[in-house]
């Protein structure tokens, strides 16, 4: 088990740097089988997607398809971290099907999917570059 800060939960510590609660998360991963309300995804969050959907309405991926967007994505995983969950210089307007295929993918590869009109990978971590 590591610990990790995540303001709003039960605690069973305060964390002696910050000063801030801190509980057990599993190796498993940050969800750790709770609800998710308990994982930020509230009424907050709601009204946070919301509103960042009307500002940002298309799909970042489908450019320059017009394809409207219906999901608020971290870019960068925030795996409970709340300062990253509600940075929203971290958030980009998806729809449900790329956060679904190609964001579920990278998370789970650490590749970003996908080539250019020349066939290169766009991945400049791709092991053929």
């Amino acid at each position: 088990m590591t610990r990790q800060h995540i303001p709003g939960l039960p605690t069973d510590q305060i964390c002696p740097q910050s000063g801030l609660p801190t509980v057990q998360v599993s190796p498993q991963g940050w969800r750790d089988n709770r609800t998710t309300a308990e994982r930020g995804y509230g009424n907050r969050w709601r009204k946070a997607r919301a509103t960042y959907l009307r500002s940002h309405p298309l799909c970042v991926m489908c450019r320059p398809r017009l394809e409207p967007a219906t999901v608020v994505d971290h870019i960068k995983p925030h795996k409970g971290d709340q300062v990253l969950f509600w940075d929203t210089a971290n958030w980009q307007s998806l729809c449900k099907l790329h956060h679904d295929s190609w964001k579920k993918r990278f998370e789970l590869t650490g590749i970003k999917p996908g080539c250019d009109s020349d066939g290169i990978p766009i991945d400049p971590g791709h092991h053929w570059k």
